[in-house]
C-alpha cells in the first residue's frame, strides 16, 4: 500500500462564500479515515456544476510516496464514497485566506508561454524570422518538466508561418525538446490571437482543461495578455522567473 504523507482541503462557495480548509498529516489519520483517502487517490476527479453557483465546493490534494493527486468536485457531484472523507476534513477545517500560494502550486496541471520576450527573442535575419532563447528559459521549462506540469506556447506568429515552420524554429532555438508539440498554438495557424480570450479557450480545450481553466498559468511579459488570460479563469505569471516561484 502507499503511504500516505498529507491531504490538504479547500472548502469554497455556498451561500456563505466562506473558505475553510486544512492540511492534515499523516499522524492525524486513523485507520478508517485512511481508507477512504486512498480510495479518493485511486479515483481522481476534476468536475463541477458551474451552473450551481451556490454549491460548496471540495479541493483536494493527496499526497502519496511523494506524487500528489488532485480532487475536485462539489455537492451536488460528491459521491456516498467521498461524503464520510469530506465529513472529517470539515470537521478539521479553519477559515483560510482567499488567495493562499500552496493551492496555485496544487491546482497547476499546463503551462503556457508566451514567445517574444519571454521565452525567446525574436530577430530577422535576410528577411526570414529567426528565435534565440532567453537566458534561463531552457531551465524554467526542465524545473516545469520535472514537477509534471506539461508545457506549451501560445503565441502571436506572422501570417504564412505554419505549424511545421514554427517548430523548426523552435527546434532551432533549442526549446522544442522541452515543449509538448501539440500544445504550441500559434495565432497564424488557428486564425485567433490573444486579443481575446478565444485563443486561450482554445488552449485549454487542447489540453483537456476546458472546464478547469483555474489549472492553467500564461505566462507572458505583455499586460494585455495577461488580463486576456485572466478573463479566460487563467493564472498568470509576467516572466518566468515569477511562473518558477509557483513551483517552490
Amino acid at each position: 500500500m502507499s503511504r500516505i504523507e498529507r491531504v490538504l482541503f479547500r472548502q469554497s462557495g455556498g451561500f456563505s462564500g466562506q473558505i475553510r480548509g486544512c492540511d492534515v498529516g499523516a499522524g492525524e489519520i486513523g485507520e478508517d479515515v485512511r481508507a477512504l483517502v486512498e480510495h479518493a487517490a485511486q479515483h481522481p476527479v476534476d468536475h463541477r456544476d458551474v451552473a450551481a453557483r451556490d454549491a460548496e465546493v471540495y479541493e483536494l490534494c493527496i499526497e502519496r510516496d511523494g506524487e500528489p493527486t488532485y480532487l475536485r468536485f462539489d455537492e451536488a457531484s460528491m459521491t456516498a464514497q467521498q461524503a464520510p472523507l469530506i465529513e472529517f476534513l470539515q470537521s478539521q477545517a479553519r477559515p483560510q485566506p482567499l488567495d493562499d500560494p500552496r493551492w496555485r502550486r496544487v491546482r497547476l496541471a499546463c503551462v503556457f508561454f508566451d514567445l517574444g520576450d519571454t521565452l525567446v527573442r525574436a530577430h530577422r535575419r535576410d528577411g526570414e524570422l529567426e528565435l534565440e532563447s532567453m537566458p534561463g528559459a531552457v531551465a524554467c521549462l526542465e524545473a516545469f518538466s520535472r514537477a509534471k506540469v506539461r508545457r506549451g506556447v501560445i503565441s502571436n506568429t506572422p501570417a504564412g508561418h505554419d505549424q511545421a515552420r514554427m517548430m523548426a524554429l523552435l527546434e532551432r532555438c533549442g526549446l522544442a525538446p522541452h515543449l509538448d508539440q501539440d500544445l504550441c498554438v500559434f495565432s497564424s495557424v488557428v486564425g485567433c490571437d490573444k486579443s481575446s480570450t478565444k485563443i486561450f479557450d482554445l488552449a485549454a480545450t487542447r489540453a483537456g482543461l476546458r472546464d478547469s481553466t483555474a489549472r492553467l498559468l500564461f505566462v507572458g511579459e505583455d499586460a494585455a495578455e495577461r488580463r486576456m488570460a485572466q478573463a479566460a479563469g487563467w493564472m498568470i505569471a509576467a516572466d518566468i522567473d515569477a511562473a518558477r516561484e509557483l513551483l517552490d
